[in-house]
């Protein structure tokens, strides 16, 4: 049987890493740094923009069947009692957009969010 647990692009958070446009993040430094905000209760139809942009698929990583499952199972093990990150300002998703999924189809109207904003993210970076 196939498992979509132990997908090759899962990694330990401890080694992972985030990329945006205006950055590139180590995944622990922005749990670090969240840790330290306070937890906010916010509607999901303030993130309707990430609702209707790619965040999985790119030219490495296409969305066939297996990947689709993939983030299938991730959605369905996403634990709602730990806030997603989000980039003040911006609403840009830095952690969670699985359980943001989980939320959406668990029909929530709210999620809850941990802002960071940039001079948190200026202590994540990695050099380039």
């Amino acid at each position: 049987m196939l498992s979509f647990k132990n997908h090759s692009n899962l990694a330990n958070h401890e080694k992972s890493t985030i990329t945006r446009s205006y950055g590139k993040f180590k995944t622990s430094e922005l749990f670090k740094q969240a840790s330290n905000k306070p937890t906010e209760v916010v509607k999901l139809i303030t993130f309707m923009e990430t609702f209707i942009s790619n965040h999985w698929f790119d030219e490495e990583e296409l969305p066939t069947l297996h990947n689709l499952l993939f983030h299938y199972s991730r959605i369905e093990q996403a634990d709602l009692n730990y806030p997603i990150i989000v980039r003040k300002g911006t609403n840009d998703i830095l952690d969670g957009i699985h359980r943001l999924a989980k939320a959406a189809l668990s029909e929530h109207s709210t999620i809850l969010v941990q802002y960071l904003d940039d001079d948190d993210l200026v202590l994540c970076r990695l050099e380039e």
